[in-house]
Parts: C-alpha cells; structure tokens; sequence
C-alpha cells in the first residue's frame, strides 16, 4: 500500500479538478475537489507560516468584524455538497465559476508553499492569464499564455489547455 503525504493528496486533487475543469466536466465534481485540494493546502500554509495562505480566505481588506460571515459564503457550495447532516432538504444556487476562483486559490497556495508548479497548475494559471488579461501582470512570465497569444489560442479552446493539463 503506497503511502502519501498531505501535500502529494492536495497536488493530486488539484490536478484532477483542473483536468475535469478543463474536460468541462461536472461542476459539482470540480468545485468539490478544488475546495479539498485548496482546504488542505491552505491548512498546510498556515502550518509552515506562510506569508500567503489564501486570497479569498484570508484577504486583508475584509473586516475582522465581518471575516466569519465572509468565510461562510466561500465554503457554503463545499460544505453544501459534502454535509447533509444537519439540513438534508437544503438547496444550493449554484455559481459554477466559483469552482474556477477555488482553484486559482489552491495553485497559488501550492506554488507558494513547494516553489514547484505541477503541469496542471501550470496550464490553468496559463488558462486563467488568457481568460483575464487585466490580471495578466500578476502572474508574471508565463510560457502558456504567451504561447497562447503568438498562436492565437483563446481561452475558451478548452480542449488544446485539456491536453497540456494532462501533461
């Protein structure tokens, strides 16, 4: 039986969201497993007192007086779609682009925390560069979206960034 770390289940869980992201797969799948994947690489930054832990969690500008209800909102769709303890006849409205915002989180943490960028992560801050050039600057260099722009790749290709998320 193979053994795992936290780090390697985060990465992995990442990965597959973003390849089902991609696939244009279920968007109930893909929020669930990129807020997996951005819970625990969040808790994993807090544990090594990372100067970023998370943009949406632990943004600066939110009020303290106000962070719990903030907090609320972003894990209500994951708590919706993994509790049904306590409100079994519950609804969600569902954002599906929520699902995009959790794992721009959880590979910005990741990079952060391990100073490596898994293929997937990769593609999709290429993807996500390409889909929002105003924020295009926070990123930095990046080789997909300026490969993107020189062969005229635009962000709704989803089947040429599925294939170098596989990668």
């Amino acid at each position: 039986m193979p053994t795992i770390t936290k780090l390697d289940a985060a990465r992995r869980t990442l990965s597959v969201a973003i390849r089902l992201f991609f696939a244009r797969e279920d968007a109930v799948a893909v929020h669930t497993l990129a807020a997996a994947a951005q819970a625990v690489v969040r808790d994993l930054a807090k544990s090594e007192s990372a100067t970023v832990t998370s943009i949406l969690h632990d943004h600066p500008d939110i009020p303290e007086n106000q962070r719990r209800a903030w907090i609320n909102a972003i894990n209500r769709p994951a708590n919706f779609m993994k509790h049904a303890d306590k409100d079994p006849d519950q609804t969600l409205e569902f954002a599906e682009e929520e699902a995009m915002t959790l794992i721009l989180d959880a590979s910005l943490v990741l990079t952060q925390l391990t100073g490596q960028v898994p293929p997937a992560v990769v593609t999709f801050l290429g993807w996500f560069a390409v889909a929002h050039p105003e924020m295009r600057a926070a990123f930095g260099r990046n080789d997909i979206a300026d490969l993107c722009t020189t062969i005229g790749i635009k962000a709704d290709d989803y089947e040429w960034f599925k294939s170098r998320a596989a990668g």
